[in-house]
């Protein structure tokens, strides 16, 4: 899970702050691919008294259009799997956490030049970031348990 708690936010720039962060999110996930294997509800409900403290509070998972259920490739299968149950997750967390105002939703950056995506993906950090930087700072609240590539809602 991705989130741009509000210290991390610098008052000169606080957008490309965020982009920075995401590529060093980008960067320590990627290197730990058992992270998937966790269940990534465990520690959020265990931050619930910091979602509360927050103004706007939100969730943004980053997961991959291998997650969908017609993107799925048996080449990678856990991969997919892993993104599956996260966007699965997604769906389940919006609906326990809906009536506490804090939206919850799924992104997929895209191919990104990260050390998992290697140099030749069609994507920046910066453009990879965009939707997850959105979602933090723009997207209107009420949209929560969506799933979102490029600024735009894509299928489960």
């Amino acid at each position: 899970m991705f989130g741009f708690p509000d210290s991390y936010v610098t008052p000169d720039d606080p957008k490309r702050q965020r982009t920075e962060l995401y590529g060093k999110f980008c960067t320590e996930a990627t290197n730990a691919h058992d992270r998937h294997r966790r269940w990534p509800g465990t520690a959020l409900f265990g931050r619930r008294s910091h979602l509360r403290k927050a103004a706007a509070p939100r969730v943004i998972n980053v997961s991959s259009g291998y997650g969908q259920l017609d993107g799925m490739s048996a080449n990678v299968p856990r991969y997919c799997l892993s993104k599956l149950a996260l966007n699965g997750v997604t769906i389940m967390l919006a609906a326990a956490l809906r009536a506490e105002g804090v939206a919850v939703n799924s992104m997929c950056p895209g191919w990104v030049r990260t050390d998992m995506g290697g140099p030749d993906a069609t994507r920046s950090v910066e453009e990879g970031a965009d939707t997850a930087v959105w979602l933090a700072d723009e997207a209107p609240r009420e949209l929560t348990g969506k799933f979102f590539r490029s600024r735009a809602e894509i299928a489960w």
